[in-house]
C-alpha cells in the first residue's frame, strides 16, 4: 500500500477560524467522506456513531444500539472555501471520518490519564471526546475502549494514535443503560399548577429535564428534589445519566389543561 502525508493543514490557508482537532497524517486517499446529515453539535476530533435506520445522521459518542463509524476531522475543502466554519460541523455538511491509520490530535479529554507512547485509547460514550490511560489499564468508566493505540506524543500538546479496524475493541463490553425515569402524576389533562415528581430506579443517577420537548442533556437544568411546578401545558422530557453507565432512554410526559 502506498502512503503520502496528508497533513497536518495550516490553520493560515483557512477562510473561516476553524480549529483543527484531528488530522489524518498518513493515507493512501483523503478520509472517507459520507455526505448526510451531520449533527449540529458534532466536533472535531471525537468519535461518532450512527444509527442503523438512519445511517446518515451522526452524533457524538456511542450508545446500545449505534454503530462506531470513525472520528471527525476538519474537512479541507469545507473550511477552505466556508468562512463560518469553526470547530464543528454544522447540520447538512458530509462527515469527513477516518476509520483506519494514522490520527494527529491537539484535543483530548483531560479528566482521564495523558497520553504516553502505548497508552491505550477509549472514547466518551457521551461526547465522544478521546480519552487515554496506562498502557496496563484496562477499564475506564462511561468509556468505550477502542482498538488502538497511542503511536506517539507530539510536543507541546499533541499525539498521534493510530487506529485499527474494525475500531472498537474486541474486549469492549456493553454497558448498562440507566433506568428510564417515571413521573408523578401521569401525563394527560391535569389541573394547574401541578408538581411533577420525577424518580428514578438506578441509584446515585442525576436527572435532566427540558420542558420545550427537546431531549435533554447535562447542560440542561437538573431535576429538583421537591419537584418540577407546572403552571400551564408543557411537555416535559426527562433523562438520567450516571458515569459508568449509558444514559437511559428518555421519559416524555406531555400535560394539558384539564
Amino acid at each position: 500500500m502506498q502512503y503520502q502525508n496528508m497533513g497536518p493543514f495550516s490553520p493560515v490557508n483557512f477562510k473561516g477560524t476553524a480549529k483543527v482537532t484531528a488530522v489524518p497524517v498518513f493515507t493512501n486517499q483523503m478520509p472517507l467522506t459520507i455526505g448526510g446529515l451531520a449533527g449540529e453539535d458534532a466536533y472535531f476530533g471525537r468519535i461518532v456513531s450512527i444509527d442503523p435506520i438512519a445511517p446518515r445522521e451522526f452524533a457524538n459518542g456511542w450508545s446500545s444500539g449505534r454503530v462506531v463509524k470513525g472520528i471527525y476531522v476538519m474537512d479541507p475543502t469545507i473550511m477552505t472555501a466556508d468562512p463560518g466554519m469553526n470547530d464543528k460541523y454544522y447540520e447538512g455538511r458530509p462527515a469527513t471520518l477516518v476509520t483506519f491509520g494514522l490520527v494527529e490530535l491537539s484535543q483530548w479529554e483531560l479528566s482521564s490519564d495523558s497520553p504516553t507512547e502505548g497508552s491505550n485509547v477509549w472514547f466518551n460514550n457521551t461526547t465522544g471526546e478521546i480519552a487515554f490511560t496506562a498502557s496496563t489499564a484496562n477499564a475506564l468508566a462511561g468509556h468505550t475502549k477502542l482498538n488502538a493505540f497511542v503511536y506517539e506524543v507530539l510536543d507541546p500538546n499533541g499525539v498521534k494514535i493510530f487506529f485499527n479496524g474494525p475500531l472498537v475493541a474486541a474486549t469492549s463490553t456493553a454497558l448498562t443503560a440507566v433506568a428510564t425515569p417515571t413521573v408523578t402524576p401521569a401525563a394527560g389533562a391535569v389541573t394547574f399548577p401541578i408538581t411533577a415528581v420525577v424518580a428514578c430506579t438506578t441509584p446515585g443517577a442525576t436527572l435532566y429535564y427540558t420542558l420545550d420537548g427537546t431531549t435533554p442533556t447535562m447542560n440542561s437544568d437538573t431535576v429538583p428534589a421537591t419537584g418540577i411546578v407546572l403552571t400551564a401545558a408543557v411537555t416535559l422530557k426527562v433523562i438520567g445519566i450516571k458515569e459508568g453507565m449509558n444514559p437511559s432512554a428518555a421519559l416524555t410526559a406531555a400535560y394539558t389543561a384539564a
